[in-house]
């Protein structure tokens, strides 16, 4: 599914709720497989930034080398 879709879906969803006038606030929760896969995610981004805060030299060398391959410019 694509992110547009997933954004018209919130939008539809915050109109309905607001056409309701409801005098508490709401929550939505997605479904259980959509919230896992989005633990699954954040979990797999903190492993990453832990292991570039661990090896900081490692990610310098790998900039350069990235920056090699395509030219100085990259990212400037």
């Amino acid at each position: 599914m694509a992110v547009h879709d997933d954004i018209d879906k919130l939008q539809f969803l915050n109109t309905m709720v607001r056409s309701m006038k409801l005098s508490e606030p709401v929550v939505i929760i997605p479904p259980q497989a959509d919230a896992m896969d989005m633990v699954r995610l954040i979990r797999g981004y903190q492993i990453q930034i832990s292991q570039l805060q661990k090896h900081p030299v490692w990610v310098d060398g790998v900039i350069n080398n990235i920056k090699q391959a395509t030219g100085p410019t990259l990212g400037e």
